[in-house]
């Protein structure tokens, strides 16, 4: 198999600040501990994807707010003004001329392996190919390609059930083929969190940071 060329991994994330990340699961937790499980998501993803070799990881952050607090290996961005689509691109033209192919991550799911982006990489061997992870909620949890056209993301809806759908349709209308990863659940209310508890105490997942603060519940 031909190797690929070093790539980037972008994290996207709200700032790990009490009333700013994961207000749906404060509904359920509390804003305090609600951003504290944010914090605890990052640094557990972070963690587990720097042991690669194969790409850079980045973290790009909604606000400029905390950008100097330490983050493991990953370098920060700002992902600047806009709806989700116009940050992701931000962040995306920030690194896009040094690296071969680009992975978007959100940090609501920090069971994402070296792994899982592995198998999403080989995908990409096709220039002409997106891949994507759909989420259980109808959204999506990775999007990787090695071409970003600038109007990927115009005209989108986001935060609804269809967004994988919709995406998956703008890809293919603007000509690129589409390859779907397995349907995983990421972390937006307290059923997810108790579906994730659930998970670490069968041995399913290791996230050191997040299992402390299971205790907390």
């Amino acid at each position: 198999m031909e190797k690929v060329k070093q790539g980037a991994v972008i994290i996207m994330a709200k700032i790990p600040f009490p009333g700013c990340a994961k207000t749906r699961l404060a509904l359920g937790t509390g804003e305090t501990l609600a951003s504290d499980f944010a914090l605890a998501f990052i640094k557990d993803l972070v963690r587990a994807l720097s042991k690669a070799k194969n790409f850079q990881i980045y973290l790009s952050l909604d606000s400029s707010f905390l950008m100097d607090a330490s983050y493991g290996k990953a370098k920060i961005l700002f992902q600047g003004q806009g709806d989700l689509g116009q940050r992701m691109m931000n962040s995306i033209v920030q690194v896009q001329d040094r690296h071969e192919w680009i992975v978007l991550v959100g940090s609501d799911l920090p069971m994402l392996s070296i792994e899982m982006i592995d198998d999403a990489v080989v995908k990409l061997q096709d220039p002409s190919k997106f891949v994507i992870g759909p989420s259980q909620d109808g959204g999506f949890y990775l999007l990787g390609s090695t071409i970003w056209p600038k109007h990927l993301f115009a005209q989108m809806r986001w935060s609804h059930n269809q967004v994988f759908n919709q995406m998956t349709k703008k890809i293919t209308r603007l000509g690129y083929d589409v390859e779907i990863l397995e349907e995983r659940y990421d972390i937006d209310t307290i059923e997810d969190l108790h579906q994730l508890k659930r998970d670490l105490l069968s041995g399913l997942f290791y996230l050191p940071d997040t299992q402390k603060l299971m205790e907390r519940m």
